[in-house]
């Protein structure tokens, strides 16, 4: 006679921590086992950077980027008895808005504010030193004086994808208008 056993293999769960993930962001992954026999090993594919691991956890990460839509992420768990269970999750990885701040500007120090303009797509915020309202613009160049800033325009799409761009505005020195002496004219008649 013979003896045959059947050995209770290991059930991998995984998942995403987020359904979507921007280009750029780093997406988590979470796994748990249960079942088989511990201690338990786990392989994540070569696309993941591994995480913290626990006797019957794991995680990783991955470095999204939009030339791999979907991102599959993949694990394969093996028990003390050889058992083995493996499973893919993918996820949907967004493109970020493509975002313009407009072009650099040359502007006089004194106290006159310029709203920005040239922007794309409307509905970001502007940071950086003279920037008196980021939400609509206003850069006062009496505020950082001669020299040349760094603004930053930043979008977040309805996906919540957010990327920015720089625009560089240089605060020169104005000039003084000089007509000379004043000259005057007699009005007379020729006729």
């Amino acid at each position: 006679t013979r003896t045959l056993t059947v050995l209770e293999r290991p059930l991998l769960n995984l998942e995403a921590l987020d359904g979507d993930v921007c280009t750029g962001e780093v997406a988590v992954f979470e796994a748990s086992v249960s079942g088989g026999q511990g201690p338990y090993v786990f392989s994540w594919g070569g696309n993941v950077t591994p995480g913290a691991t626990t006797a019957t956890t794991t995680s990783a990460t991955a470095l999204m980027d939009l030339s791999v839509d979907p991102f599959t992420a993949m694990l394969l768990v093996t028990d003390a008895n050889g058992c083995t269970d493996e499973a893919a999750v993918s996820i949907d990885v967004l493109q970020l808005p493509v975002v313009l701040a407009g072009p650099d500007l040359t502007l006089c120090d004194q106290p006159i504010t310029e709203e920005l303009r040239g922007l794309s797509p409307a509905g970001g915020t502007w940071t950086g030193p003279g920037i008196v309202n980021g939400t609509t613009g206003v850069f006062d160049p009496a505020v950082t004086g001669l020299g040349t800033t760094e603004l930053t325009y930043t979008y977040v799409d309805g996906n919540g994808c957010e990327n920015s761009d720089m625009m560089e505005v240089t605060v020169v020195e104005p000039q003084v208008a000089e007509a000379g002496p004043d000259v005057v004219i007699c009005d007379v008649d020729t006729s």
